[in-house]
């Protein structure tokens, strides 16, 4: 009922693997053209302009924004490779297709609590098989960390400055400053956190061992 022929499923292998790459390319370009337009901001800028204290707030959201995403686009591609290595490689008893399996996936993340999931991946992998993946992840994370405290002390040093020329209470150094604490405060909040590397590292493999759950469980609901 569900067996999709061969043609389908090269297409869907080819489809799935532009997306891992596309994924990939986002991930190593965007952190330098964020840096490439702040620079160039940085340059033409006039630094006696009100404005221009603003860049380290610019340069913090921006880099929480591509934090995100790059965390993102990981888990994304990671879930795709454990798909395929799962579904489309090796032969298996039923192939629905990306697109119910994804909706699948997502149904089964979002109705089951974290501890069972947890219990789930362990019984099926064990912690001493599990590999790395994204190994590449751990120096990006660690470029937005040192730009980020960079950006932070930037915008101290600023507003210490208004301070010793007594500008404590101008409104512009002030929205500036504080914009840019708050934005590096959630920043560190999410990358010491749910985007830290070491729960980025071994995506595929828990992604690998969900798949498998719930590919033998459909299996056993038509058997």
């Amino acid at each position: 009922m569900f067996d999709f022929d061969d043609s389908l499923k090269l297409q869907e292998y080819i489809s799935l693997r532009q997306e891992i790459m596309q994924n990939y390319r986002y991930v190593f370009e965007r952190p330098l053209l964020i840096l490439a337009a702040i620079g160039a901001i940085g340059i033409q800028g006039n630094v006696e302009s009100i404005y221009f204290p603003f860049l380290p707030f610019i340069l913090s959201f921006l880099l929480l924004i591509n934090l995100w995403f790059t965390a993102n686009r990981l888990r994304s591609s990671a879930r795709i490779a454990a798909y395929i290595q799962v579904v489309l490689e090796p032969p298996i008893a039923i192939h629905i297709g990306w697109e119910r399996s994804l909706r699948m996936y997502r149904m089964w993340m979002k109705k089951t609590k974290e501890p069972e999931r947890e219990k789930i991946i362990k019984d099926i992998i064990g912690r001493s098989i599990i590999s790395s993946s994204a190994l590449f992840y751990p120096p990006i994370h660690l470029f937005h960390v040192v730009m980020v405290s960079f950006a932070l002390i930037i915008s101290i040093h600023s507003y210490y400055s208004c301070l010793m020329q007594g500008k404590a209470y101008d409104f512009l150094p002030n929205l500036s400053f504080f914009s840019t604490l708050i934005t590096s405060c959630i920043f560190y909040y999410y990358c010491f956190g749910e985007n830290r590397p070491g729960k980025i590292k071994n995506l595929i493999e828990r992604d690998r061992a969900i798949w498998f759950f719930l590919f033998n469980d459909e299996v056993k609901k038509w058997s």
